[in-house]
């Protein structure tokens, strides 16, 4: 009696993309990713929600860690890791920045610190004697041969 032999496949793996790269040396790469997996419509709506707040995630400077804080926090709430969710953050600025240039609006929202903080005034050309480059020069001593 003759058996009935099944032919090895291989399993169909459907988040997969594969794509062939060309090298520069002339030869060819073939590269397996996973597909793009699209982000739910309601957590875009709370992550444009904290985007919006001033005190969860402040724009410019001195604010990296309150933002990056944020982050960590809400990569442990969401099924987005932390890479994924500065990558986000990082598009919606440069989008915020984009509309901001269009419509003519300043394009970096002010903290609140630096709300809080007075302008720097322009000195009046005086030095105050701080040590500058040109009184250290005069008073080094020169080796002469």
């Amino acid at each position: 009696m003759p058996r009935n032999k099944k032919k090895a496949t291989k399993p169909k793996i459907l988040n997969k993309c594969t794509y062939t790269l060309k090298l520069k040396n002339g030869g060819t790469k073939v590269v397996t990713r996973k597909r793009r997996q699209p982000i739910d419509k309601e957590l875009v709506d709370e992550l444009e929600k904290i985007f919006n707040d001033d005190h969860k995630f402040p724009q410019g400077k001195g604010t990296m860690k309150v933002r990056q804080q944020t982050m960590k926090d809400l990569s442990m709430t969401t099924s987005l890791t932390f890479e994924q969710l500065r990558r986000w953050f990082d598009n919606r600025t440069q989008k915020a920045k984009r509309i901001a240039a269009k419509s003519g609006e300043p394009v970096v929202k002010k903290t609140a610190a630096a709300a809080k903080t007075p302008a720097k005034t322009k000195s009046s050309g005086k030095s105050t004697g701080g040590g500058t480059r040109s009184t250290r020069r005069s008073t080094r001593k020169t080796a002469t041969l």
